[in-house]
């Protein structure tokens, strides 16, 4: 089995390094290229202010990146943060956040989770602040403003979908040296689909089996009309490399 990891860098570079001390070969084509905002402060011009957040939440890997190189972060550390999940809730901690709220998996896992912990405190006059990318599955917002929490997004980063496939990949997939695709966003998804057709590589898609993280980016291959899927058994990046290795012992690399 060869996997074709389509993960933003520096991710991709690190499941390389995890699928191949498993035995399980890849190649790196990133979908999407994120680009992190210049540095500023969370809290704002100061940390006094009314506007300040009470509460930060965080649903990407890319937004605690952001977050590391905020030029007030030892002033937020006191903050409660709310991570899309333990992946995210252990880099919050290793930035010095000690309040952490982990959510299952995503964005809207953490709706409960948010609410539990507000629940009771009547008419919060602060705001959460979610930082965020320019593209995102699902709005806290609305669905909290509901409940009378307030939500402030921000966008901290920006993903900008690759303009062709590497040459290596078109070399590998018409090769059949790739047999296998990760998924792990709708975008990705979309980017891939959108490249494939613009390489003319249509007559080689069918034979490859399509591994996503979820049943929505399942769907975002349709027009493929592809043969074999696999969906983690849970919207993570643990159930996805479990679901890869899964694969891989049923199908050895040639």
């Amino acid at each position: 089995m060869h996997v074709l990891i389509t993960r933003p860098e520096p991710d991709a570079s690190l499941w390389l390094d995890h699928l191949r001390t498993r035995g399980i070969a890849a190649t790196i084509d990133p979908m999407l290229d994120i680009v992190l905002a210049a540095p500023s402060a969370v809290l704002g011009d100061g940390v006094c202010e009314t506007s300040a957040p009470i509460a930060l939440v965080i649903t990407s890997r890319n937004a605690v990146r952001w977050l590391a190189m905020a030029t007030d972060l030892s002033d937020a550390l006191h903050l409660p943060i709310f991570t899309v999940g333990p992946g995210s809730g252990t880099a919050v901690r290793e930035l010095g956040f000690t309040i952490v709220h982990e959510g299952a998996a995503t964005a809207r896992d953490l709706v409960p989770v948010i609410s539990a912990a507000f629940a009771g405190m009547g008419h919060l006059t602060g705001r959460l602040l979610h930082l965020s990318g320019d593209k995102i599955a699902f709005d806290l917002a609305p669905v909290l403003a509901s409940q009378e929490l307030n939500v402030d997004r921000r966008v901290v980063y920006r993903s900008q979908p690759a303009a062709a496939l590497a040459p290596e990949t078109i070399a590998r997939l018409v090769g059949g040296v790739i047999d296998s695709v990760v998924l792990l966003s709708p975008l990705t998804a979309e980017t891939f689909v959108n490249l494939v057709s613009t390489a003319g590589l249509s007559q080689f898609h069918q034979r490859l089996v399509y591994i996503c993280l979820s049943q929505n980016i399942a769907r975002c291959l349709a027009s493929l009309a592809p043969k074999d899927v696999v969906v983690a058994a849970e919207p993570n990046a643990q159930a996805v490399l479990m679901a890869i290795e899964v694969l891989a012992a049923a199908h050895p690399a040639c």
